[in-house]
């Protein structure tokens, strides 16, 4: 086999599994990121609406997004009172 022939079959391979490899990384994501996702998605949906531009859109994500902080988990920073 020539030298050629032996680069084009690894170029080859290498070009083959890099999509496969990609693919196994999206699904990756833990319930948590996915559910933080959502709700970005939804935070800037509601700020689309309200028409929110610059500044005030930047501090409606903010106080939206805090506000998904709050409501997803309390019990997990906080230890349980008996």
């Amino acid at each position: 086999m020539s030298t050629r022939s032996l680069v084009a079959v690894v170029f080859l391979s290498l070009a083959t599994l890099s999509p496969l490899h990609a693919e196994e990384g999206k699904k990756q994501f833990s319930e948590k990121q996915l559910a933080q996702q959502q709700r970005m998605k939804d935070c800037s949906a509601e700020a689309k609406e309200k028409g929110l531009k610059a500044e005030e859109r930047k501090a409606w994500m903010k106080t939206c997004l805090s506000a998904g902080k709050v409501d997803a988990a309390p019990a997990a920073s906080e230890p349980a009172k008996p």
